[in-house]
């Protein structure tokens, strides 16, 4: 089993950055889930912080974490994290 799922819900805030780009739609509510690359992510609280002129941050919480390859990934994986699909 991946380490990064089986991880216990943290208490600390972590810090996820995020490009200026998704601000919108993470106000809007219509982005709820990212991708990450090799940067392991807990449950539990986190400052989604947003890289403009004057820096941004939101609060926010991870409530699910799941290990997947490129391979495993789908349309609707890449639509939910604001691609246009998948190729993108």
């Amino acid at each position: 089993m991946d380490d990064r799922t089986s991880r216990q819900h943290s208490t600390a805030t972590q810090i996820l950055y995020f490009h200026p780009d998704c601000l919108d739609a993470v106000r809007a509510e219509q982005k709820a889930t990212t991708i990450r690359f090799r940067a392991p992510v807990e449950t539990g609280l986190v400052s989604l912080v947003f890289e403009l002129d004057d820096e941004v941050a939101l609060p926010g919480v991870v409530t699910q974490v799941a290990a997947t390859t490129v391979a495993q990934r789908s349309e609707s994986d890449a639509r939910a994290d604001g691609f246009r699909d998948l190729a993108e």
